[in-house]
């Protein structure tokens, strides 16, 4: 079977995904996770074969190198999406861009230039924004600069990913 190469209209799709991004100290949930959950509750059919959900493969669609472009191009999207951040009694959308950076971050591996030198699980301030960045008054600002840092980066070759069975550099 052939891999079906991903659209813009794919990244886009990712705004119909449910998702919930808690501010409570513990690690956030992402897109990422979403697909090895999916995988682990996917049902199994009569001849045994796992059943992914539609989300986790289209997660997978994008969620490649032909997609690095387009991820990073729609970091400062700011449509709605179904996925929220939940903060206390407040629900605030997460906006487009987010997921975009949030699978731009799962897919980037420790040496990228993304991380900080001192703790690689740390994303350095110039490559994240939170998901719920749009209650921000400066979101439109926040969004671009980190754009532009994630474009100079990949323009540097300096962003190196992983997904799937490889590695590869940006």
């Amino acid at each position: 079977m052939q891999r079906q190469i991903p659209c813009d209209g794919d990244v886009v799709a990712l705004s119909f995904i449910s998702l919930e991004y808690v501010r409570d100290g513990a690690d956030d949930d992402s897109l990422a996770q979403i697909v090895a959950d999916r995988h682990e509750a996917a049902a199994v059919d009569g001849l045994g074969t796992n059943m992914k959900s539609e989300e986790a493969r289209l997660i997978e669609r994008v969620a490649c190198r032909e997609a690095i472009s387009m991820l990073i191009d729609h970091i400062d999207d700011v449509r709605p999406t179904r996925a929220i951040r939940v903060d206390g009694n407040r629900r605030i959308i997460v906006p487009l861009g987010y997921l975009c950076l949030d699978l731009l971050i799962s897919m980037s591996i420790g040496e990228s230039l993304i991380f900080d030198h001192e703790d690689v699980s740390e994303v350095r301030p110039e490559y994240w924004f939170p998901p719920d960045v749009l209650a921000q008054p400066e979101a439109g600002r926040v969004m671009a600069r980190v754009k532009r840092a994630w474009v100079q980066a990949k323009a540097a070759g300096v962003l190196k990913f992983h997904y799937g069975y490889g590695y590869w550099r940006e």
